[in-house]
């Protein structure tokens, strides 16, 4: 059963929770960098987000990475079905070889048994 909360209560959770997962300071420090800028950005919003990435190391080249990745997906896949298709052809290859062992040791057997009745 979960413990009623006032309000107050609520908010100061809520404000526990952001300050010990980091997002009190990221916020402030992005808020900072944009106070200090000397040439103050159109679009804040996307400012303070492009800054909060930076500090959480995320690549803002993210879109081309992901198309990259797809790219890199689809030629692994490509190389997949290329490598199955070799292996089936090593596999028949291998077959034809032993065939044709086969019947060079029958061909020689039988060259020798001539050989051997002249």
């Amino acid at each position: 059963m979960s413990k009623y909360q006032t309000p107050m209560e609520k908010k100061e959770e809520f404000r526990r929770y952001l300050e010990t997962s980091g997002a009190i300071s990221a916020l402030t420090m992005a808020m900072i960098n944009l106070f200090e800028e000397e040439k103050k950005p159109l679009d804040a919003t996307n400012y303070l987000l492009g800054d909060i990435q930076k500090q959480l190391g995320v690549n803002q080249h993210q879109p081309e990475i992901v198309e990259q990745h797809q790219q890199q997906l689809e030629e692994l896949s490509s190389i997949k079905k290329q490598n199955k298709k070799l292996k089936e052809q090593i596999k028949e290859m291998t077959k034809t070889i032993e065939a044709l062992r086969k019947n060079l040791i029958h061909l020689r057997s039988q060259q020798k048994r001539t050989s051997d009745q002249e």
